[in-house]
């Protein structure tokens, strides 16, 4: 079977039961010794190769099929991913059920015995591309006591590189591991594990097979962003760093150092992996810098880590970027690098909205609009006029006094601002006009304006605005004449006045006496 390459980049594995060969090119890799190896950072370690996609091993783990006993036979063409050399074309899967083997699986729940009924193979075919540096690792067991087996790479039906020579008791897995650069020419890699003794000398039983794994390292794609362009100062807002594994296996003990500006700080107990809180976190407050880690993070999946900053002093960019280290998971010997290009927000100011609103006054009876000429603005979030709320209002036109009105507004930061105003109700009393009818000789002068004046209980003394709607007085006949006055307030009240006006004559007065005889000695009145 030739497993066609998931991208530019493939290659295969190979498990073998057979002859002896010399051992070199890989360890056995024994979790105790991991502290006495020299760790080594790379950057750009030669590992991560330059692959348009990963490359990954299929069931490597034997986890596919599952079977319900302590262990079955299959025909190769049930076993995903591998095929045998057995010439009953038989591959043997087992499984701890009921406690049966007394051991569990390297990992997952079931794994390989190398010899099945016969010497034989299991192997994978892969194209891969010349050059690529693969990982691999596979854990090896026992199962009567010491069983040998080597693993060998190479060209499909050639004589394939001996990389490691197992030799492991029945008491634990022991894990193989290494490298393997894909060679100039070879398109097509095999993967072999070939059975050299066993503890008892039974080629037909032993060397125990799990966690192969025959891939491209980890590549771990760093990109971050906040959840909003602006955060008011004393507000919060979250940092997200999105970790991609474009890589073909898992990686490990990710540790994540984030840098806060001056402008930030963190909120503690905020952080997030996959929106579940860790613990998982140090922060060191002399050096403002935050510290996550992560224990893995499977190949083709992305992990986003999210983190709680607040703002504490105004600028248009405060800027954070994360920086993380990361290996293989289950290697040790490379440490690999990634790095966000960083993400900017603004913190402003946290002022709370302003009302513009204004004491006013209404007439008695007329018509009153709380809302009229009253506007909100903030700082952050522009025109708040729609949002203002009337929290209270005891206007009374119908009634003179004096009343209040109170506005409250609440903008996008939760700040909120209320004012109050002063609003009068006054009298709406027409104006008073003062005018008293007239009597004028015939022939005499007249002003109609003389002794006129108006008055008004706002606009106080009107008399200026008086006019005389109507005079139709004649001084030069006598009779009854009339003069009509009007004023008009500033609240638009208009009062009208019609006096009378009455023109008497001017003529000399008559004396009516006749001449008399008296007798003498007889009385006199002048006025008989």
């Amino acid at each position: 079977m030739l497993i066609k390459k998931i991208g530019a980049v493939s290659t295969a594995l190979v498990v073998l039961a057979g002859a002896s060969v010399p051992s070199y090119a890989a360890e056995q890799v024994n979790p105790a010794s991991y502290a006495t190896k020299a760790e080594t950072k790379l950057k750009n370690n030669a590992l991560k190769s330059e692959v348009e996609s990963p490359i990954k091993l299929v069931n490597g783990s034997f986890e596919e099929p599952q079977i319900s006993r302590s262990n079955a036979m299959f025909d190769a063409s049930e076993v995903p991913g591998w095929k045998t050399t057995a010439t009953d074309n038989t591959i043997e899967l087992q499984r701890n059920y009921n406690d049966f083997w007394k051991m569990d699986a390297a990992d997952g729940e079931q794994w390989a015995e190398l010899n099945a009924n016969m010497n034989s193979a299991l192997y994978q075919d892969i194209e891969t591309t010349p050059g690529t540096k693969i990982r691999w690792k596979v854990s090896h067991r026992g199962r009567d006591g010491v069983d040998t087996a080597e693993v060998r790479f190479g060209a499909p039906n050639q004589s394939l590189q001996l990389m490691a020579t197992m030799a492991s008791d029945g008491t634990a897995w022991k894990e193989y591991q290494g490298t393997y650069t894909i060679p100039e020419g070879q398109t097509v890699t095999r993967f072999e594990f070939q059975a050299i003794s066993t503890a008892d000398g039974d080629l037909t039983r032993g060397n125990y097979l799990d966690n192969i794994v025959f891939s491209s390292p980890s590549n771990l794609v760093v990109t971050d962003s906040y959840d909003k362009a602006s955060t008011p100062k004393g507000k919060q807002a979250k940092y997200n760093v999105n970790i991609a594994n474009n890589g073909g296996m898992q990686a490990g003990d990710i540790n994540l150092e984030i840098p806060l500006p001056a402008t930030l700080k963190y909120v503690p107990s905020s952080v997030t992996i996959n929106g579940t809180t860790t613990s998982d976190v140090t922060y060191n407050d002399a050096t403002h810098t935050l510290s996550v880690h992560v224990n893995q993070i499977a190949d083709g999946a992305t992990t986003t880590v999210g983190i709680g900053v607040e703002g504490l002093t105004e600028t248009n960019a405060a800027h954070i970027s994360t920086s993380l280290e990361y290996h293989d998971l289950g290697f040790t010997d490379a440490t690999y690098t990634a790095n966000s290009t960083g993400a900017n927000i603004a913190v402003t100011s946290n002022t709370a909205p302003v009302i513009a609103a204004d004491d006013t006054s209404v007439k008695k009876g007329g018509s009153f609009d709380p809302m009229a000429g009253v506007t909100a603005s903030d700082a952050e979030d522009g025109n708040l006029t729609s949002s203002i709320s009337v929290t209270a209002n005891d206007v009374d036109t119908s009634v003179e006094g004096t009343y209040h009105v109170t506005y409250s507004v609440t903008d996008s930061d939760g700040n909120t601002t209320t004012k109050t105003i002063t609003v009068t109700v006054s009298s709406n009393n027409a104006p008073v006009i003062t005018a008293a009818d007239k009597t004028l000789k015939k022939g005499a002068s007249f002003d109609p304006m003389a002794g006129v004046s108006a008055s008004d209980t706002e606009d106080g003394n009107v008399t200026d605005k008086v006019t005389v709607t109507a005079n139709d007085v004649d001084t030069s006949a006598v009779g009854t004449y009339h003069v009509t006055y009007s004023v008009t307030d500033s609240d638009g009240n208009t009062t009208t006045k019609t006096i009378t006006v009455t023109v008497t004559s001017n003529d000399a007065p008559v004396i009516t006496a006749s001449d008399k005889t008296l007798k003498k000695g007889g009385s006199f009145d002048p006025m008989a």
